[in-house]
């Protein structure tokens, strides 16, 4: 699988600051495009969009953070999900928490997500 873009990610607006271009500076200085923002608009859809970029930029270190957070032990330990209390004995001793509302599970979700193989 590959990597996404090395961060950080920088915004540069068209000539005419209709469009927002995503980018970063890459290891041999080239610019590479990571993806493209329409912002000519004005009021909500315009403030929706800006708060999108902020977003988009920030997603290598949210991907990182979320990693760094989990690190690699199993939210269950000896029976109980260390992240939202459940107890899931006898069922289960050690593992992934099954909730969907348990917010390992949803970091995880986002994580498996960020990293899906596309065919």
């Amino acid at each position: 699988m590959g990597k996404h873009t090395p961060d950080p990610w920088i915004e540069i607006y068209d000539d005419d600051y209709s469009c927002v271009n995503i980018t970063t500076e890459y290891r041999d200085g080239s610019i590479i495009p990571i993806c493209r923002v329409d912002v000519g608009f004005v009021g909500e859809i315009e403030d929706e969009q800006r708060e999108n970029i902020k977003l988009i930029k920030a997603a290598p270190d949210l991907l990182a953070a979320l990693k760094d957070l989990l690190g690699d032990r199993h939210s269950v330990q000896g029976g109980i999900c260390q992240v939202c209390g459940r107890d899931y004995l006898p069922e289960m001793i050690d593992g992934d928490c099954p909730s969907e509302d348990c917010p390992s599970f949803i970091a995880r979700a986002a994580i498996a997500l960020a990293e899906a193989v596309q065919s």
